[in-house]
């Protein structure tokens, strides 16, 4: 027997209540497929579909802002922070008054970035930076071309600090990656300095400071290089000429220079340890101080100090002192009667000291020299 026989044989009660269910049952499936022809019913996955598009925007050191957009993938990465900023050379050792350049050298670490900040300090006493383009106003360094354009490019010469930006063009979709020099600074020793430091302004974490970053806007960069330079003066070399009183053999030894600065009374550099030939003539080097006037003065022993004056440093430097006077045995700078006591007691006696006039011995001609300049001081 069908179905439809057996509702036919059920109660009209129960017939009645099938009926029902039955309508309520197809108007249900109705519905449900008319929803998801007008598309009142969504699959769920595509409420949860991510934008493969990103528009990042970033602040540079000197407060201008940039944006480019770009594809990104579904799933989130994070950069690592291992770009670099270095000072190539790191170390070595120039001359006061010449020039040599320090290239800053960038390394992305692998990554793609769109922008670099450099920021360094240097001493503004020891290190001027040459301006590398005139046609602008203040101080720039060389740019390199790692980046399309340089938003910051400054020197502040009296507070001694770099800043530089090389970035994209805004809206580019070229990245930089890779190693290679970010700028050049091109500096000129200006006085001696052991070392004199140029530091990058960086702290981990900051990003106020030097940054390497990516179009994320995140500062990838996790480490610097900084740079120390040794400041060294060439020596000078100085032509001492004398002569000494009462004598034609003017050989000295042990015979003292003191330099000090013009007028002044304490001496800024002493050798003690010049010889000269029997015609008074030394040739020796020393390290001279910063360019200016000074006083030289001249010490021989058993003779009064002579001092040249007011003297413009240069190299080669000629020294000549004229008739050193004679007398001072003691080496008190002044003759008197102590002077005349050392050489009464060698009074016939052959005395390096006493013997002023070089002939082998202590007599009148030697007291004659020394009463000639009795009471006479050194300068």
């Amino acid at each position: 027997m069908g179905i439809l026989q057996k509702i036919k044989h059920l109660p009209k009660r129960q017939q009645v209540l099938l009926s029902i269910f039955a309508f309520f049952i197809i108007a249900v499936i109705g519905i449900f497929i008319w929803a998801i022809i007008t598309g009142k019913i969504k699959p769920l996955a595509a409420d949860n579909q991510i934008s493969n598009t990103a528009t990042v925007t970033y602040q540079d050191l000197s407060g201008g802002t940039h944006t480019v957009n770009s594809n990104t993938v579904l799933t989130d990465i994070i950069p690592t922070t291992n770009a670099t900023l270095a000072l190539q050379p790191a170390t070595s050792t120039v001359n006061v008054d010449s020039t040599f350049n320090v290239d800053i050298i960038l390394n992305t670490g692998g990554q793609d970035t769109v922008a670099t900040d450099a920021v360094l300090t240097y001493n503004s006493q020891e290190l001027e930076v040459q301006d590398a383009d005139n046609t602008k106003t203040g101080v720039q360094i060389a740019g390199g071309t790692l980046y399309a354009t340089e938003p910051l490019n400054t020197v502040d010469v009296t507070a001694g600090k770099i800043s530089y930006l090389g970035a994209i063009v805004t809206g580019s979709t070229t990245r930089y990656n890779g190693t290679g020099t970010l700028a050049t600074i091109a500096f000129k020793a200006l006085k001696v300095a052991t070392p004199s430091s140029v530091n990058f302004v960086y702290t981990a974490g900051q990003t106020n400071d030097s940054n390497v970053a990516t179009e994320a806007a995140t500062d990838i960069l996790g480490s610097v290089t900084n740079g120390s330079y040794t400041l060294s003066q060439l020596p000078t070399t100085i032509n001492l000429d004398l002569t000494l009183q009462g004598r034609s053999d003017y050989s000295t030894t042990a015979t003292v220079l003191k330099i000090y600065p013009a007028g002044q009374s304490t001496p800024i550099s002493e050798k003690n340890d010049i010889v000269t030939d029997i015609t008074g003539k030394s040739t020796f080097t020393i390290n001279p101080p910063t360019p200016g006037g000074y006083d030289f003065q001249i010490k021989v022993t058993g003779y009064l100090t002579k001092k040249i004056t007011s003297l413009t440093w240069t190299d080669p430097l000629a020294l000549n002192y004229t008739d050193l006077r004679s007398g001072d045995l003691d080496g008190n700078n002044i003759v008197n009667s102590i002077d005349f006591t050392i050489l009464n007691n060698k009074w016939g006696q052959a005395d390096s000291l006493s013997d002023i006039n070089r002939d082998n011995i202590v007599n009148s001609i030697d007291f004659a020299l020394l009463n000639s300049n009795w009471f006479l001081s050194g300068q």
